[in-house]
């Protein structure tokens, strides 16, 4: 993410609006601890976030996320959020969450507890006490088969319908 005038960037390319606050770079991690929101974080590196939340996103290694949230996060690695959520996650590792949850989670292996998701797609999730989730990845993968043929059909009928009135 490419922040303005506003915003400051460290030589490891994380971004993050000077309005928020600073951060911290502790060796190879990014650090950013009770803030009240930023727009982006983009860091090529390990990303702790306490107490944040943001638009997007961006951690090229693993992230872990406390009290916190944000619209979109991707994270290189493994992801450990505890108490947040967001509305999309797309983690290439694991996604670890406890007391938290997203609208759509993209992942290798999911491990909830506590927690509540919309679509999870991963090759596998196991599911703690407390957790639910509203389509797993063979559901969704119905689900959107279904919806496109449906589309698909009303498109046709519609494409028939013009066709035949010229």
């Amino acid at each position: 993410m490419e922040e303005k005038s506003e915003g400051i960037e460290n030589e490891k390319s994380a971004s993050y609006p000077a309005e928020g606050g600073a951060a911290d770079t502790v060796g190879e991690e990014q650090a950013f601890s009770r803030q009240d929101f930023v727009t982006g974080v983009s860091t090529e590196q390990d990303l702790t976030m306490n107490g944040t939340g943001a638009v997007g996103i961006a951690a090229g290694r693993d992230m872990q996320l406390t009290d916190g949230g944000a619209f979109s996060i991707a994270v290189g690695r493994d992801l450990n959020l505890t108490d947040g959520g967001a509305f999309m996650i797309n983690v290439k590792g694991n996604a670890d969450v406890t007391d938290g949850g997203s609208v759509v989670t993209l992942c290798k292996e999911m491990n909830a507890r506590d927690s509540n998701f919309g679509i999870v797609i991963s090759k596998q999730t196991n599911l703690g006490e407390g957790s639910s989730v509203l389509l797993d990845t063979k559901q969704a993968v119905a689900f959107g088969a279904a919806v496109g043929a449906a589309f698909g059909a009303v498109f046709a009928l519609l494409g028939w319908l013009l066709r035949r009135r010229r």
